[in-house]
């Protein structure tokens, strides 16, 4: 059987020697061959369950969605006028600021008032700076939980736990953020490459998003020689939240699903599925 754990997918090809005979009379194909395209159907598949699921603009938009959601838990974002001390109050820690907005949805325009801690209060903000606090609001998922955007009170003071920043800093930033959507897909990628060349078939491919951030997010490991019945292939998540995602529960399913399709028959179905033209006939 398939062994995996939560970022690492694993075949034994000589698990399956029993099979090769009909895969062979039936495709001419070696066994290493099957496991090849085994490993890349596997990983294919992997790539589309990691968050976000899809390979399409789709499936990216939903990406950058979940950045703006977590960025906007951690960080308020305010226009130049805005960024002014305008007073110091008291609070859990000398010399915090008082911050002062106008509210536009508010009667009268009516300004709004609440306190930050110094340290939140940042008129000249780098993304070097911003990345440090919104890493200590990222759960193992990479993703940023409620609890970044928490108040107190202090007093008739409202203090807001979220980093003021101008509001340029922030779309900055989350800029940067989103040039990351993909990543964790991508961890996969340098390993689909290695099998699906090993394999001889051409894969459809997964959207730029994915493929922009490179091969060297993913490790492959083969020890099956060419024409051989015997050895192992292994593939690596190299993006260290990637197993904490969804991914992590659901790839045992699918190294299982697509294993078990040797035995059912549907694997030929399945290969046809994921390639493209350019493969020619099986």
């Amino acid at each position: 059987m398939p062994a995996l754990a939560d970022r690492v997918a694993w075949l034994d090809a000589r698990e399956w020697n029993g099979y090769a005979r009909d895969i062979n009379a039936r495709t001419g194909r070696a066994m290493s061959e099957v496991c090849a395209d085994l490993m890349a159907l596997i990983l294919r598949d992997a790539m589309r369950r990691t968050p976000p699921f899809g390979f399409g603009s789709s499936a990216y938009q939903v990406g950058r969605k979940a950045v703006a959601d977590d960025v906007s838990r951690v960080f308020v974002g305010m226009n130049a006028g805005e960024m002014v001390d305008w007073e110091i109050i008291n609070g859990p820690g000398a010399g915090n600021v008082g911050v002062r907005i106008v509210d536009p949805g508010g009667p009268f325009g009516r300004d709004v008032v609440y306190g930050v801690e110094q340290h939140l209060y940042r008129p000249h903000a780098d993304n070097g700076t911003m990345e440090a606090h919104h890493n200590r609001y990222r759960d193992a998922r990479g993703r940023v939980s409620k609890a970044g955007a928490w108040t107190y009170n202090v007093g008739r003071w409202k203090f807001v736990n979220r980093m003021h920043v101008p509001m340029s800093a922030l779309m900055r930033y989350m800029g940067y953020k989103a040039s990351h959507v993909g990543r964790a897909k991508a961890g996969w990628w340098g390993a689909f490459l290695h099998f699906s060349k090993r394999s001889g078939k051409v894969f459809a491919q997964p959207g730029a998003f994915v493929t922009k951030h490179g091969s060297q997010w993913s490790a492959a490991t083969d020890t099956t020689p060419a024409g051989s019945d015997f050895g192992t292939m292994v593939a690596e998540n190299l993006v260290g939240y990637a197993g904490q995602t969804s991914i992590g529960r659901e790839l045992p399913r699918i190294v299982e699903r697509h294993a078990l399709s040797i035995r059912t028959g549907k694997y030929l179905e399945r290969l046809r599925a994921a390639l493209t033209k350019k493969s020619g006939r099986l």
